[in-house]
């Protein structure tokens, strides 16, 4: 199958049937039915589509006078791969996207498909427009021309600020950085920076945590990085600076008795034990044997020897761990909406019911991290969302309950408990740090 239909096919499983991106690309990918060369148009189209959804709803709507509604749902998926490729990809010929899409079509609609497209082509400047006027304001505005629900939009705002907020939505469908955190436990900084720039990777550190580099120029690691010898070795693992900030917020001391509460899939757990100079003790909880059997990999391949792994669900109280910790890293489940450019579509399928129950879970682990913790104990409380009912709203609520703890980051200091695009590329995080009174 061509890579322009594939693409169509998989559309419709991430954003109709509810498959995940990153499962659904590579359960396609590794069949093999596309060539080699086609393996990267495929993806830009899945991830491009989705990433601009609302938009190309937008120009679409200026050529098809029905309800969307009442179109097949394989023929609007494929206008809307179109209409991406004719959009924003320059190096794709305009005719080869409106053939191949009009023969990937049901017989029934190639002539509306091929109608519209070829109306969208005679109007060029249309492609390219946008009315920002058009709409009530500018939230309505943004939420369009970005492809964010509108109440996702409002909570960027109540999270940032309007300046902030406007300056990151643009930013929601760009590329996420290529970041790793160098495993000090093995190698220097400075000396993976070598070793990298020996392979023609140019490395560049990050700002957020002295142990990230930033990856410019891949290369040989395209696609591939897992297969390299310096992953392999352990050198490093690839993560955020946002996630980085959460355990180095926690500042866990070597020998220590140190708690992650939901620890998979280990990015977060190993980097604690190269805060401790793996010295002392961690225990790595999560609710699935495959999600633990990631954390003993990693910490294997990290050289880490201080993490234990259990099995267990944080929202159970269990008496034998109480005051049985000096530290606890809580990086609690959560809607995502920090992390949306790379869960592209996480925006589309968070309703208000499904958000109360997170707060609901998020609530009850708090309540057992204090209970776990020692007197004097620190509880670091991260998230990957922008929602503040679950980031500042549930810590208020967490210290009304719990008059023993004190919360050691300031919750009217949003640039202190945010990270963002706009510090340093990072990923848009929560992470808030709280002490328990001796």
């Amino acid at each position: 199958m061509k890579a322009r239909a594939q693409a169509a096919k998989t559309l419709s499983r991430i954003l109709d049937e509810g498959a995940y991106s990153n499962l659904e690309t590579r359960r396609v990918l590794s069949e093999g039915g596309l060539a080699p060369e086609d393996r990267g148009l495929y993806l830009n189209i899945v991830y491009g589509t989705i990433q601009n959804l609302y938009y190309l709803d937008y120009l679409l709507g200026k050529y098809v006078k029905r309800e969307f509604a009442q179109l097949d749902a394989e023929v609007l998926m494929t206008l809307r791969a179109a209409v991406y490729q004719l959009r924003f990809l320059d190096k794709v010929p305009d005719y080869a996207v409106v053939n191949e899409a009009v023969a990937s079509a049901p017989k029934r609609a190639r002539g509306f498909v091929n109608g519209v497209l070829r109306s969208l082509l005679r109007d060029r400047e249309a492609l390219a427009a946008f009315d920002a006027g058009a709409f009530a304001n500018e939230k309505e505005a943004l939420s369009v021309r970005y492809s964010l629900p509108v109440w996702i939009v409002h909570k960027y705002y109540e999270a940032y600020g309007q300046e902030k907020a406007e300056a990151i939505i643009p930013k929601i469908n760009d590329k996420p950085p290529f970041t790793i955190r160098v495993n000090t436990l093995k190698i220097s900084r400075e000396k993976l920076m070598e070793a990298l720039e020996a392979l023609g990777i140019k490395a560049v550190p990050g700002t957020l945590d002295p142990d990230a580099l930033h990856l410019e120029q891949v290369g040989v690691f395209e696609g591939k990085i897992q297969k390299s010898p310096l992953f392999a070795q352990g050198y490093f693992t690839i993560q955020d600076q946002a996630a980085m900030a959460a355990a180095s917020l926690l500042a866990p001391k070597a020998g220590e008795r140190v708690l992650d509460l939901c620890a998979a899939p280990g990015g977060k757990t190993t980097h604690l034990a190269q805060l401790m100079e793996n010295c002392g003790q961690i225990v790595a909880r999560d609710v699935t044997d495959s999600r633990l059997t990631l954390i003993d990999e990693t910490a294997a391949r990290l050289g880490v020897k201080i993490i234990e792994t259990q099995k267990a669900d944080g929202t159970v109280f269990r008496p034998e761990d109480q005051q049985a910790y000096d530290a606890i890293l809580l990086d609690a489940p959560c809607s995502g909406l920090g992390i949306v450019r790379r869960k592209p579509e996480i925006r589309y399928g968070m309703d208000k019911k499904a958000r109360r129950a997170l707060c609901a879970i998020q609530a009850k682990l708090l309540d057992n991290a204090a209970a776990y913790l020692k007197p004097g104990g620190r509880l670091v409380y991260s998230t990957c969302t922008i929602n503040g009912d679950e980031n500042e709203g549930q810590i208020r609520k967490f210290l009304d309950r719990h008059p023993e703890m004190v919360c050691v980051s300031d919750l009217k200091d949003k640039d202190a408990l945010y990270t963002s695009p706009l510090k340093d590329n990072a990923d848009g995080f929560f992470i808030c740090a709280l002490k328990k009174e001796v």
